[in-house]
This record gives C-alpha cells, sequence and structure tokens, in this order.
C-alpha cells in the first residue's frame, strides 16, 4: 500500500459523499477502501467515529457498523475501544489467519498436506537453484546439522526430528525468495505440526531409526544439489525426500470426502445451548471459549447462519465475565468465523475462498512483486495439478471440462467472459485430484489473478485488441492438449504447457 504523508490535517466531512444504492454496505466499504489503499488515508490515520460516518453517508448506524467490521474482517482497519477506528497497514498476517480458518473448517486430511507439500516444495525448487543465498545454504546446513545430531541418539526423538525435517522443508520454500509462497508454506506447516499427536505414527520404530537415517543423508545431498544449481535432479530428490518422509510417520485419519454438504442451519434452544459448551478452569479463559465455540464450528453443531448465544447466555454458560466472552467472540470475529450483531445474538458465517481472495487481492493489486509471485505459485501448481489430474479424473471431471473449454472458445471475443471460463477450467482441473488443500489453494491464487487480468482487459484498447486474441488463441490451443492428455489418461510432465500458458497471461499483464 502506497503511504502518502498528509502535510495537512485531512478534512473527513469532504471525504466522503453521500451515497444512494441498495447495497449501502457494500458503498460504503468500498469508499472507504479505495481511499486507504490509493494513499488518500495513511497507515495510522484515525477515520471519523460511526456516528459521523453515518451522516457524512447519509445511511444508517448498523449500515457504517457493518462496513466498518467488513474492513476489520480484510485487515484495513483496526477498531480499538476507547481509541476510534485506525487504519491498519496491510500485510499478510490477516492473509495467513484466514488461510488456517479455511483450512481447519475444510477438516483437510494430512495427506492432503503430504501431497501438496511434496510437489509444491520439490517443484519451486527450480527457483531455489536459481535464487538461494549462502544464509539459504546456512540455514539448510544448520536443519541438517540438528538432524545428524538427533539421529546419532538412541533411542531417536521421533518428535524433535519431525519438527526439524519440517524446519528444512521450510528452509527449501524460503530458498526461493516468494513471500506469498512462504506464507502458504508456513501454514501448512503449522497444521502439519499441530497434526502430530493425532497421526503420528509409532508403529516400526526400528525401521524409522533406519529412514531417519537414510533421510539424513538425502537431506545433505539436496544441499549439495542446490549450491551446484542442479535444476534437473534437485526437484525429484526433494518430492523424494518428502514423500518418504510423510509415509514413515504420517497415517491418514481417513476424511477424504472433498466436499461437506451443510444441513440446514437453525436456532439453538436453550436446552441444546447447555450441553454444547462446558465450563473450565483456565488462565487464558477467552481463548478456551474461542476453542470451544470453534469446535462446534468446525464440527457443524454451529453451521453457516445459526446464531450463537446471547453474552448472557455464553456467560453463565461458561462461567466466565463479560469481557471474558467479548474478547473470545472478537477473536472469532477477526478470523471471520461470526459476525457480532450488539443487542443480539452472533452469527456464524459462512467460510469460502473469498475469505482469503478479498485481503490478498488488496494486499497484491497495486504491488507487482507479489503478482509476480502469484504467476510462479500458478506456474508450479499448474505444473503439478497436470501430473495428477490425468490419473484422478473421473468422467464427470472430462464432462465439465469439455464443456468449460467450448464455453471458453464461444466467449473469445469477449475477453471478460473468456476470463471467467478459463479461470473456471483452471480451478477445475485442480478439482480433479481430489485434494483440498490443491483445490482451495488453486481456487484462491486462480481467482486473485483472474481479478489483476481482469483489470488489464478493462483497459485494452483497439490496437491491444489484437494482442488478446493472439494470447487467447494460444490459451484456447494449450488447453485443448491439455484435456486430450488427461482424456487419454497421461500425465502432462511436458511443462511447455504450463510456460505457454505463464507466458500468455503474463504478456496480457504486461500488455501496456
Amino acid at each position: 500500500m502506497r503511504i502518502v504523508k498528509m502535510k495537512n490535517t485531512i478534512d473527513m466531512d469532504q471525504l466522503f459523499p453521500q451515497i444512494n444504492t441498495l447495497k449501502a454496505v457494500d458503498a460504503v466499504y468500498n469508499s472507504i477502501s479505495s481511499k486507504i489503499l490509493d494513499g488518500t488515508i495513511p497507515y495510522g490515520e484515525k477515520l471519523p467515529p460511526e456516528r459521523t460516518l453515518a451522516a457524512q453517508f447519509g445511511v444508517s448506524h448498523p449500515t457504517v457498523r457493518e462496513a466498518l467490521r467488513k474492513l476489520e474482517q480484510v485487515g484495513l482497519i483496526t477498531v480499538k475501544p476507547g481509541s476510534g477506528i485506525v487504519v491498519s497497514k496491510l500485510n499478510t498476517d490477516t492473509i495467513r489467519r484466514t488461510l488456517e480458518t479455511l483450512l481447519v473448517l475444510r477438516q483437510v486430511d494430512s495427506y492432503e498436506y503430504n501431497e501438496f507439500f511434496a510437489w509444491v516444495d520439490s517443484l519451486f525448487t527450480l527457483y531455489a537453484s536459481q535464487r538461494h543465498t549462502p544464509e539459504d545454504i546456512e540455514a539448510l546446513r544448520n536443519c541438517y546439522l540438528k538432524e545428524s545430531e538427533i539421529v546419532s541418539e538412541n533411542p531417536i526423538n521421533y518428535i524433535d526430528y519431525i519438527q526439524v525435517c519440517v524446519s528444512f522443508f521450510t528452509n527449501l520454500i524460503i530458498a526461493n525468495h516468494n513471500e506469498l509462497m512462504q506464507l502458504i508454506s508456513e501454514t501448512l506447516c503449522h497444521f502439519f505440526l499441530e497434526d502430530i499427536e493425532h497421526t503420528y505414527d509409532l508403529r516400526d520404530i526400528a525401521g524409522k531409526a533406519a529412514g531417519c537415517r537414510q533421510l539424513n543423508a538425502s537431506h545433505l545431498h539436496i544441499i549439495e544439489l542446490l549450491e551446484e544449481r542442479n535444476v534437473e535432479d534437485l526437484p525429484g530428490y526433494v518430492y523424494d525426500s518428502i514423500r518418504d518422509f510423510s509415509s514413515w510417520f504420517f497415517k491418514s485419519k481417513g476424511n477424504h470426502n472433498m466436499y461437506v454438504t451443510l444441513p440446514e442451519a437453525k436456532t439453538f434452544h436453550q436446552k441444546d445451548r447447555q450441553v454444547m459448551f462446558t465450563p473450565f478452569n483456565t488462565v487464558k479463559a477467552s481463548k478456551v471459549v474461542y476453542n470451544q465455540i470453534l469446535e462446534k464450528i468446525i464440527s457443524q453443531e454451529l453451521k453457516p447462519g445459526d446464531c450463537l448465544p446471547s453474552e448472557r447466555e455464553l456467560i453463565e454458560v461458561f462461567n466466565r465475565s463479560r469481557p471474558t466472552i467479548r474478547e473470545a467472540l472478537r477473536m472469532l470475529e477477526s478470523d471471520g468465523l461470526i459476525t457480532i450483531q450488539p443487542g443480539t445474538h452472533s452469527i456464524v458465517n459462512k467460510i469460502s475462498t473469498s475469505t482469503v481472495e478479498t485481503p490478498l487481492w488488496l494486499l497484491v493489486r497495486n504491488n507487482s512483486r507479489y503478482i509476480c509471485e502469484l504467476e510462479e505459485i500458478f506456474f508450479v501448481l499448474f505444473s503439478y495439478i497436470l501430473r495428477i489430474a490425468p490419473v484422478r479424473r473421473s468422467n464427470q471431471d472430462i464432462d465439465y471440462l469439455r464443456n468449460l473449454l467450448s464455453t471458453a472458445e464461444g466467449h473469445i471475443n469477449s475477453p471478460s467472459d473468456f476470463n471467467t471460463d478459463i479461470t473456471s477450467l483452471q480451478i477445475a482441473l485442480a478439482k480433479c485430484l481430489n485434494n483440498k488443500v490443491t483445490y482451495l489453494v488453486t481456487k484462491t491464487i486462480t481467482n486473485v489473478l483472474s481479478l489483476k487480468l481482469n483489470d488489464e482487459l478493462a483497459a485494452l484498447s483497439i490496437n491491444d485488441f489484437t494482442l488478446y486474441m493472439k494470447c487467447a488463441e494460444n490459451v484456447l490451443e494449450s488447453y485443448t492438449k491439455i484435456l486430450q492428455q488427461i482424456m487419454s489418461k497421461q500425465p502432462v510432465l511436458d511443462s511447455g504447457y504450463c510456460h505457454s500458458l505463464y507466458s500468455s497471461f503474463k504478456e496480457l499483464f504486461q500488455h501496456n
């Protein structure tokens, strides 16, 4: 976000004109967010109070309050009781938090993390082999040395070993020097480590000891390949290393469903509330309240649209103070899980990839470096997807992909519609893998790039249209070939297809 130094105090009275629209909340949200993003209202500046904003926009207090909640959820403002509404500095914390929430609610299985991590980490080493610094190599060697110490002990402390291994793989991602990929990787590692107590497999200890020593030697070889900038052998060694590590230590929980159908929502009666939550004794009381409510949302005992018990009822059920309950509710709202409605019940939100897409788009829209990082992630994701989709795709997937490709061909003369169709096609390819992590990350990245591309397409001149048609035809040609190979169940190992797509879209991004 561009920060503008203001010589004079901002005249907030003239900053926000009155609005006249059916979607008043969105209008207030868009008006304030646009002025924050273009630097008119800089980081650290205070917004007027709710009452003043309502008068300036000509809308009700609840409308302004809801718009401010949306702004806070995407990280643009911070509402500080007693201090007012302050413009926040955009960073990746909001994206990380919302991505974590999304993965928790989708109940992703360990095998899905493992598969995504193995493929993406290994393919991303193509960048690491060219970009790594001496500090990156030193960090990897330190991990290797810690591993060596652990595997020399008898018995081996496997929990420590797992943590060091995950650190090694994380440092490989850091060596790519792609901040957004690092964010995704660290978020997945967080779940990976938290899941140890549920998925840690204690069988075959003798075999694991031998495996640890073998893996330790493999990590040394990976460091050597990285130093040699060996782009041919490095990805394969990294993939094998992560795959072996996962197969030795983790077992799937068996939750392989791609989607969960939400039953009809309901409001809970008093008797339901009494058995839903239990009192407790803990120092961090608000966190325990948060966790208990989160657990009910994850298990779908509380569904999107359901009302939480009132503050007073929660105080009675948990046997905690009002500030504790309010802090827990604020944490849930900050994570996008609920919407607090003062004076009435809080509502459970529907969480989707758009919850992550919005703050990510706000972060990258005016930052060319982040756009380049997203393009790299896109390339790596599709290199991975096109290897697996032909093996796992169903006949229904093929029919759906055919229809999307046919629709895109019919819309080629309409840049916006064509972009929408191709975006749907890319997401549908990811869905073929039946891996929720891959699907959610791909959908998020692809939709954000689609928003960027829409901005570029909206700026097309008549002279630019010829370039657009050439790029669009190249994209259609690539996807036609890809679909043919997927239909024949042949993994698309030739990265030329991905390069073609990548180059075509990149050419559109840079058409000016």
